[in-house]
């Protein structure tokens, strides 16, 4: 009774503790992002900082661009696991390993720098007990792989890649408990190994020898206001030797030191009660502070537990994301949170928003689809103009209240305790008190001029009148409340008006002039008077600037925003244009509305695409979407307002308050930088390389085209992330590829290429560049040997065809001197001997007789001159020509001894071709064996026949003559000089003679 006593007296401190709640923004990755599953059971950064996601159904590789899955259906062996439940994770930064666990699966590691899987069961001996075990939780120590199962625990040496051990459980099964079901293994600074089991208690084993130090049972746990713990589901060092642990029914304290044995305490430290609250994650931040959920609820508490408060996530374009069944919470370097839950995974930078996106109430029942206007009467209360109506919001509690919702409301201003408003009807009054809204010529009938008017700016002149303008195209107003008197200035009433009277917006300026903004022109009013200075500016090109939606103002400059322009910055002494802020320096678009100065420096201003901050001092922009938490990134062009440090910015999907104190203006984190795959594709094959330290690839001669990929590790946020690369070799500029995270090289020459990869922030902060050599190797035809080789073989053939000429010339010398000794020795003889018949014939000595043989002499002189232009003659160098010619010569000869010459050939040697030389000296050979035919065998018949052989001829000649006895005979200078002249062609002559059977002549080639 006085436990419940004291509960229910701290009861309203404990909900009123509750109460206090902080903020975040959240972004989300579900299976629409390519996660694998929902259900994430953990979460881990390898030291590269590339997040590891484990879910039920694969574990995911997450670079805050591209997610990669493993599990057991993959495709790619190098990715496939034992299973597909993954239940932990852990780095083994000494091997560079990331251990998996899965459900009766067993064990997988994965290298973290090529993330091939390296280890498996199927390479562990005595490792098939792993796989039907449900093993639920793993930690490393001394190097060995402690793992916790359904049926125990198994030590594995990664080094052997054996089990080693397999320690003793000190707890007895019984009909209630039926496997030693492991939740949790801690390992401590002691290389102590604890084991949490489920209703059984905790083991702590030496992590030398694997034996039992101590052991606590279930009832050690017990407290007296707890029935027991059952799970055990995360823990924390809360110092050097203290732990707290989280369970299904609150935390416990467990102090212990070198010595093997633990003090349970139920001290509560979080300053919080969550006795009877199942604690589904606990871990500590960067700052010490403590993070846990219960069922449906996040929780901080700092560091010494004073003070607990509830995270919730900020509605995001109208999608509330609700931090219930958190499984795993984990922080990385940078102290960002990251939450595994049942439907996804969330992180956020952890740190004050400073967007506040407001779409719909906390009851969902009210929402603001799209807003007009904004009018903030205090931080947190405003009014809001939205397309179906009348809205005020209490920014505090995120509570909506519809005003008015039969029309389309533009306007709210407030003077005096009076609130004018407009609708698509015209000008009117609301009554806070009735919440009524009324015509205002009912308080002060002068205004029944403004009947039907739409009234979208109001500026307060002195103490008695307001200046009014007019977006229906009737200029100003100038309302004197007091004497109850109105004035319109338009063009019909003042020169200054001429170019338009459509009034967007009116702004009073540190000189108490009255700025008036149409859409093709500035007037500048002096309420004095009042008087009219009318502006028309022109950009380079000399066409009118036009459709001013805004203005403001630092020391020396007024900033415009206009639409389709940009921003145009004026000199405030000379009113002259000094610069055009446009896409072309600065800006992301020129769909510019709202300008707003949150101080001298910095700007905020909002566009049909995002809000831009603008540092007024260099002219740097920064870019600001839906994905950085805004309402939207459509807004409107009236809809902007501050109120001391709070900036009201709406459009689509309600509005977005900016926390100006808050904003964190750079992100000065540069993105970390890896080349982290290439694929080289050919016409046989593709080669898939994962290496995050590849720092050199040769690419094979046959390639088609090279992939390279990278990633930049920016988690504040990766859609923004931009690529460069260059090649040393081709580029001196870096390239932009924007958010593109590959390139493709196609058509490189041979040669070594250095390429270049960085990366920058959405803020501009670049990272340090990553070199990948490729060595494109060349095909067989561009290597050095083979050119090379085609030196040789091009010399070898121009030294050949010199050679080959040379000999030609040769050849042609030696048919010339051939044919001068022929002339000399056969012609030039001849000739001398018809000199000497001719004298002797003159002198009168045997007349008749020396007559007859200078007749003789010259019919053989002619025939030998005309057997020698026959040679000579290229048209005639072909077999059947040499037949002919045989033909020619041997028949008249022969028959005028009685004789039969017979000359034939083969038909298909008749078109063949010969050389001259080959021409000339069988034609001699053939003569020279018919002349001796005739002269010396007595035959009756000679026959001439010419044959293939080979790519050559074979000439026969044959007589049925007396012969001789070839033994007998001694050779004479015919035959010597046949054998001589066959040798020049390459032929052979073989004589062949039978005594009275005639004589054979054979001349063929070698």
């Amino acid at each position: 009774m006085l436990l419940k006593l004291i509960f229910l007296l701290c009861l309203p401190v404990v909900l009123l503790s509750q109460e206090k709640k902080s903020k975040l923004f959240f972004k989300k990755l579900g299976l629409k992002d390519g996660l694998s599953s929902y259900n994430i059971r953990k979460i881990l950064h390898d030291k590269y900082d590339f997040t590891w996601i484990a879910t039920q159904d694969g574990l995911n590789h997450y670079d805050g661009n591209t997610i990669e899955v493993f599990n057991k259906n993959n495709n790619d062996s190098k990715h496939r696991l034992l299973g597909n439940d993954i239940t932990d994770i852990v780095e083994d930064t000494a091997r560079n390993i990331l251990w998996a666990s899965t459900s009766y699966g067993g064990l997988n590691g994965i290298n973290i720098s090529t993330k091939n899987i390296e280890y498996t069961n199927s390479l562990m001996e005595n490792s098939t007990q792993l796989q039907n075990q449900w093993i639920r939780c793993i930690d490393i120590c001394l190097g060995n792989i402690w793992i916790g199962s359904n049926d125990g625990i198994n030590i594995y040496n990664p080094n052997t890649r054996k089990i080693v051990k397999t320690p003793i459980i000190p707890f007895r099964k019984t009909k209630e408990i039926k496997n030693f079901n492991i939740d949790l293994i801690f390992v401590d600074q002691y290389s102590r190994v604890w084991v949490f089991f489920s209703n059984l208690g905790l083991v702590i084993y030496s992590g030398n020898n694997y034996e039992i130090l101590c052991k606590y049972d279930l009832t050690d746990f017990k407290l007296p206001y707890i029935k027991d713990y059952r799970i055990f589901n995360g823990l924390v060092k809360l110092s050097n030797n203290e732990l707290l642990v989280a369970t299904h029914n609150g935390f416990v304290n467990l102090s212990y030191s070198n010595e093997p044995k633990i003090q349970i305490s139920d001290k509560n430290i979080l300053n919080f009660d969550f006795k009877n609250e199942n604690i589904s994650a606990i871990v500590k931040d960067k700052e010490n502070n403590i993070w846990f959920s219960t069922t449906d609820k996040l929780f901080k508490s700092n560091k010494n537990g004073s003070q607990t408060t509830e995270i919730i996530s900020v509605e995001n374009a109208g999608e509330k994301i609700n931090l219930n069944s958190i499984f795993t919470i984990f922080f990385d370097k940078n102290n960002y949170v990251w939450l595994g839950t049942v439907k996804e995974l969330l992180y956020s930078k952890n740190k004050p928003i400073s967007f506040s996106p407001y779409y719909q109430s906390n009851d969902y029942k009210t929402r603001i689809d799209h807003s007009y206007f904004i009018y903030p009467k205090t931080d947190s209360f405003i009014y809001v103009c939205a397309s179906d109506g009348l809205y005020s919001i209490d920014l505090a509690t995120d509570k909506f209240q519809k005003i008015d919702s039969l029309k389309s409301y533009f306007f709210f201003y407030e003077f005096q305790k009076i609130f004018f408003v407009t609708n698509e009807k015209g000008f009117y009054i609301y009554s806070p008190i009735t919440k009524k809204i009324i015509v205002p010529w009912l308080a002060y009938k002068e205004l029944i001029a403004l009947k039907g008017e739409l009234i979208n700016s109001i500026i307060p002149i002195g103490d008695s009148a307001l200046l009014l303008g007019s977006e229906t195209g009737n200029g100003i107003y100038l309302w004197n409340f007091k004497k109850h008197g109105i004035a319109n200035y338009n063009s019909a009433t003042n020169m200054e008006f001429a170019g338009s009277d459509i009034v967007n917006i009116m702004y009073k300026d540190g000189k108490n002039n009255i700025w008036i903004l149409g859409d093709n022109q500035i007037i500048i009013c002096n309420p004095a008077g009042p008087t009219f200075k009318r502006l028309l500016w022109k950009d380079a090109a000399g066409k009118p600037l036009n459709i001013y939606f805004d203005i403001n103002e630092t020391k020396n400059d007024y900033w415009i925003a206009a639409y389709g322009t940009g921003i145009i910055q004026v000199d405030k002494n000379k009113l002259n244009i000094k610069k055009i802020l446009s896409v072309d320096n600065g800006l992301q678009n020129t769909g510019v509305y709202k300008i707003i100065k949150a101080n001298d420096s910095l700007s905020y201003i909002s566009s049909n695409n995002g809000i831009y901050l603008l540092n007024t001092d260099n002219l740097k922009c920064k870019s600001y979407y839906e994905s950085d938490g805004l309402n939207s990134s459509a807004f409107e062009g009236w809809c902007g307002a501050q109120k001391n440090e709070f900036i009201y910015m709406g459009g689509d999907k309600g509005l977005t308050v900016i926390n100006t104190k808050e904003h964190q203006n750079i992100n000065t984190v540069p993105p970390n930088v890896f080349i982290t795959r290439t694929r080289i594709e050919s016409d046989s094959k593709i080669v898939d390389t994962s290496n995050l330290f590849l720092n050199r690839i040769n690419v094979s001669s046959g390639y088609n085209q090279v992939s390279v990929f990278f990633s930049a590790i920016n988690y504040s946020n990766p859609q923004r992330t931009i690529f460069f690369y260059r090649i040393t070799e081709l580029h001196t500029d870096w390239l932009s590829i924007n958010t593109q995270n590959f390139i493709n090289l196609i058509g490189l020459s041979p040669g070594t290429y250095h390429l270049q990869v960085k990366a920058a922030n959405e803020d501009g902060i670049s990272s340090e560049a990553k070199e990948l050599v490729l060595e494109f190797l060349p095909k067989w035809y561009q290597t050095w040997w083979f050119k090379l080789l085609v030196l040789v073989i091009t010399a070898s053939i121009i030294y050949a065809f010199y050679r080959y000429r040379i000999r030609q010339i040769k050849k042609q010398h030696e048919i010339r001197r051939n044919i001068a000794t022929d002339l000399h020795d056969d012609l030039g003889s001849t000739l001398n001997s018809v000199k000497v018949f001719a004298n002797l014939a003159i002198s009168g000595v045997k007349q008749e007789e020396s007559l007859q043989q200078v007749k003789d002499n010259l019919t053989e002189a002619t025939m030998s001159l005309r057997d020698m232009i026959w040679v000579l003659d290229d048209s005639l160098d072909t077999v059947d020509e040499l037949i002919t010619r045989l033909k020619q010569f041997a028949i008249p000869v022969a028959g005028a001894s009685n004789i039969e010459a017979i000359i034939k050939s083969d038909s298909e040697v008749n078109s063949r071709q010969l050389t001259k030389e080959e021409k000339r000296n069988l034609f001699l050979i053939c003569k020279e064996s018919i002349n001796n035919s005739i002269k010396y065998s007595e035959a009756s018949q000679i026959i001439v026949a010419v044959t293939a052989s080979g790519k050559k001829i074979k000439i026969e000649i044959a007589d049925d003559g007396k012969g001789f006895d070839a033994t007998q005979v001694k050779k004479g200078y015919g035959l010597k000089n046949m054998q001589y002249r066959a040798g020049q062609i390459k032929y052979k002559v073989d004589l062949q003679s039978i005594l009275n059977t005639g004589t054979r002549i054979n001349i063929e080639p070698f």
